[in-house]
């Protein structure tokens, strides 16, 4: 991975269990129309450049501070962007905000604006076509329990994510 490009995020997790179905759902999709591969998460933070040795120390304080928590799917959706092609719309609740405040007060991302959702393929895709395949998922809400936080290296350029650590809440 070529460090010019890369940067960190924080994703979260949830429990196997509730990860079957959309797993299938995000296998079949990047089949059929030949999206990239990625890792089902939820993404708490994003766009920290910053030194490995310092966000390792960050992460150990955000996860000593961290409790597991529940989100709420709201039903897919998509949008006229490749890395949130197609997805599942989260409800923002205050668990979920009270843990990005967290992140964000130790990795202070450049980015403000959170949009929570669960991409189940990044693509580029016609609005008609989104429509369409949104059209023959039943509805989908549940609720998730967030089991751990991921320190991810991205590599948007190369469409490349890769797991660094893994902290339990």
């Amino acid at each position: 991975m070529n460090t010019s490009n890369l940067s960190y995020s924080v994703w979260a997790i949830f429990k196997n269990e509730d990860k079957l179905f959309l797993n299938k759902l995000q296998r079949n999709l990047n089949k059929k129309f030949n999206g990239p591969k990625f890792p089902l998460h939820l993404t708490i933070s994003s766009g920290f450049k910053i030194d490995q040795k310092d966000i390792f120390y960050k992460m150990k304080l955000i996860q000593k501070e961290s409790e597991r928590f529940f989100i709420e799917t709201n039903n897919f959706a998509y949008k006229n962007s490749f890395f949130q092609s197609i997805f599942l719309k989260i409800k923002i609740n205050n668990k979920l905000i009270q843990q990005k405040k967290i992140i964000d007060k130790y990795l202070r991302p450049k980015k403000k604006y959170y949009y929570p959702h669960i991409s189940l393929f990044y693509g580029i895709l016609s609005i008609y076509k989104k429509k369409k395949i949104i059209k023959n998922f039943k509805k989908y809400k549940k609720r998730l329990l967030i089991k751990e936080i991921n320190l991810v290296k991205n590599d948007e350029n190369n469409l490349k994510w890769k797991i660094i650590k893994r902290y339990k809440i």
